[in-house]
């Protein structure tokens, strides 16, 4: 089902989207958002962590063991780097859908193409994401100023 503008504006952290203050999506990258609700969102992520810790410093270090490294970036005190950093990153096709994730418990899947266009919407300075594409095993964890780029292999 599509989402409408008041069902994105009810999902938590909406106002990144639908606040004139912060951003207003446009109606065509909205068609592209699906929401998940809390209940679904932890579902999806004790899968993929399996851990019912729903913040990503809370993970057991046993999380990333499987995983293999192969990018790691820092972005510039003003985010400016953002667009650029993230088409550096490859293994990811513009049409790939991918499952933003604020902690476990609130999380969005979107195309590669609409998350980095609104990339700083998604990921604020404060913010600890994990972004996940479960059909090319990548991970891309956002904290801080670093995007740390993951494959499961």
């Amino acid at each position: 089902m599509a989402t409408t503008f008041k069902k994105l504006k009810e999902f938590p952290l909406g106002w990144r989207f639908t606040d004139e203050r912060y951003n207003l999506i446009e109606e065509i990258h909205l068609l592209d958002f699906s929401i998940f609700d809390e209940k679904k969102s932890k579902k999806i992520w004790k899968t993929l962590t399996n851990s019912n810790k729903y913040h990503i410093a809370q993970l057991d270090t046993s999380f990333l063991k499987d995983l293999k490294k192969i990018g790691n970036y820092c972005l510039d005190k003003d985010y400016s780097e953002g667009i650029e950093i993230l088409n550096k990153i490859n293994v990811l096709d513009k049409d790939d859908r991918i499952t933003v994730f604020w902690g476990g418990k609130n999380s969005i899947e979107v195309s590669w193409k609409t998350f980095v266009l609104y990339w700083d919407d998604f990921c604020y300075p404060s913010d600890d994401n994990l972004i996940v594409c479960k059909e090319k095993n990548v991970f891309i964890v956002f904290q801080d100023e670093f995007i740390s780029l993951y494959k499961l292999d």
